[in-house]
């Protein structure tokens, strides 16, 4: 069964609103093949908007933290740099709330996987769209959701378990290695672009030590950024899940932007 809308996702979609996009819909969409074992569900909501006109465009999908689907930059960024922007609630769609909840707490990659699955089926939904370019959508997560694609979406690609892919991925403060787990690939299967804060200390060592070095793979450090330095309400440190320090940083968020704007532009806009 899919969750109503939280207080919160009201916010969220107030903000859309607010911010002028000429469309914008809370969408419903299927995943195929669900492991319903590991926390799969045969349904997953999330919060599509798209730029002005016809297209077609290129799309993101983006995978939200452990806070769950909140107000943020990100949706109305892409929309502005000419992307379609799908956010997935794989929490919300599951009715659960922040970390750690019965979700996150399944066995192992279960819950990472599980989300993995909700993320190709919004690639699966966005192909199916007529304003959508197909074969130009990338995904993006941020902490939990960058997570995902280091421990689930991007190991899938490397042992060539599906065949659509997302074109490439960025991946911001989402840690390399989870106790004996970490990123063992070679090279990215993918064009991967990873953006971590400077002080962000226990996901920046990880990820110096696990990220594949490989041309595929490029890692951003900012200067004097702590975890979470995207999120403009965190004006004052707070302790996140597992400890980390989060504060904002405008710098830090115009930094990660420009990065991301010339990434995509990359490896988003050219080829068939």
């Amino acid at each position: 069964m899919i969750a109503k809308p939280s207080r919160r996702l009201g916010l969220f979609l107030s903000c859309f609103l607010l911010c002028g996009f000429s469309e914008l819909k809370t969408v419903t969409f299927n995943v195929p093949n669900a492991d319903r074992s590991a926390g799969g569900i045969a349904n997953v909501q999330g919060f599509l908007a798209k730029p002005d006109g016809d297209g077609p465009f290129p799309a993101i999908v983006i995978l939200h933290p452990c806070g769950g689907v909140r107000p943020t930059i990100w949706p109305e960024f892409f929309v502005k740099l000419g992307y379609v922007s799908l956010t997935v609630d794989s929490f919300g769609s599951r009715g659960v709330g922040n970390c750690p909840n019965a979700f996150t707490r399944l066995s192992g990659l279960a819950s990472h996987k599980a989300m993995a699955a909700d993320a190709h089926g919004a690639l699966d939904y966005l192909e199916s769209l007529p304003f959508v370019k197909r074969r130009h959508i990338a995904v993006v997560g941020r902490s939990l959701g960058a997570i995902v694609i280091h421990f689930a979406i991007l190991p899938d690609y490397a042992m060539a378990k599906r065949a659509r892919k997302f074109r490439a991925a960025v991946s911001l403060y989402g840690i390399c290695a989870m106790g004996p787990m970490t990123m063992s690939m070679a090279r990215s299967p993918i064009p991967l672009l990873e953006i971590i804060g400077e002080k962000d200390r226990r996901i920046l060592d990880s990820c110096k030590a696990h990220l594949p070095k490989h041309a595929s793979t490029k890692l951003h450090i900012l200067p004097g950024a702590y975890h979470a330095f995207d999120v403009e309400w965190f004006s004052t440190m707070r302790q996140g899940f597992r400890g980390a320090k989060m504060l904002y940083s405008e710098t830090a968020t115009k930094t990660a932007r420009a990065l991301i704007r010339d990434f995509l532009t990359r490896h988003m806009e050219n080829g068939p």
